[in-house]
């Protein structure tokens, strides 16, 4: 085991060794909620507003959420954020 300050030259050999997300999509499944400091919902994403969607246009979304609504979560985030639904 690493001791002293060698910890920190494992750590980083660790990190590393870690695969690197290029997209962020690999990071988050459809029907995935959260928050973002936006004004309007990132590429891959819809604004939780309650509104219809396409469901063709989104068929994993529409069968995650059983239908074409989206859930209206916009009075669940904090101020200067908006609540997004991954697509």
């Amino acid at each position: 085991m690493p001791e002293g300050d060698d910890w920190k030259e494992w750590g980083q050999t660790l990190i590393g060794l870690l695969p690197r997300a290029t997209d962020t999509s690999q990071l988050t499944v459809t029907g995935a909620i959260m928050d973002f400091k936006m004004t309007a919902a990132p590429s891959g994403w819809l604004k939780c507003s309650g509104a219809a969607f396409d469901g063709p246009s989104f068929p994993a979304l529409q069968i995650a959420l059983g239908g074409t609504t989206l859930p209206n979560l916009s009075s669940y985030h904090g101020a200067g954020y908006i609540t997004c639904i991954k697509t």
